[in-house]
């Protein structure tokens, strides 16, 4: 009879055993596994968005043809907008759009404009924060916008939910900035 009983210990042990590894291992690795899946989902969809961006700017930077050049040109801001005009609708619209995808703005930059042969680059830096989809998101956004605006420097840090970006975007002015009062030639001022 004590036989019977020092089995039933043992087998009742054993299924306590059983049961608290199924409660503290087993049962917790399912939640973490689905948590990882739905995070690997969201990572790819995340890739293949950078994927189709990385696609367009290829395909547009192939051909430096005339057309192209014209076709661009077409997307910068006009060529009689000022420096502090295109910085401002670039801050602005940038403010705007972090908002609506429930980011916040920390703070924004005016920099010095950047000048080529055919325009004028004019940038501003910001700093956000915010969940990833939504940053990328707005990458997307940015991609599409007229004028065009070019992402100059992207900088992300953080984990889980909140991420921090430093964006500089630039807005382009085909041929220069125009200024209120140009100089006149021969130094008279008007």
């Amino acid at each position: 009879m004590e036989a019977v009983t020092t089995d039933r210990k043992r087998l009742l042990l054993y299924l306590l055993t059983v049961l608290a590894f199924m409660r503290f291992v087993a049962v917790p690795a399912a939640g973490t596994l689905d948590e990882r899946k739905a995070l690997y989902e969201d990572t790819l969809n995340v890739n293949k968005s950078k994927m189709r961006l990385l696609a367009r700017q290829n395909e547009a930077a192939l051909e430096d043809t005339p057309e192209n050049v014209r076709r661009l040109m077409g997307r910068f801001y006009p060529e009689s907008a000022d420096k502090t005009a295109v910085g401002t609708d670039i801050a602005d619209w940038l403010t705007k759009s972090c908002q609506s995808k429930g980011m916040t703005v920390s703070n924004f930059e005016f920099l010095e404009e950047t000048k080529y042969p055919d325009y004028v680059e004019v940038p501003v830096t910001m700093r956000m924060t915010g969940q990833l989809k939504k940053i990328f998101e707005l990458l997307m956004e940015i991609n599409e916008r007229e004028p065009m605006m070019a992402v100059k420097k992207f900088e992300l840090e953080g984990q889980g939910d909140v991420y921090k970006l430093t964006l500089t975007v630039s807005g382009c002015v085909p041929g220069g900035l125009k200024t209120k009062n140009p100089p006149v030639p021969g130094g008279a001022s008007k």
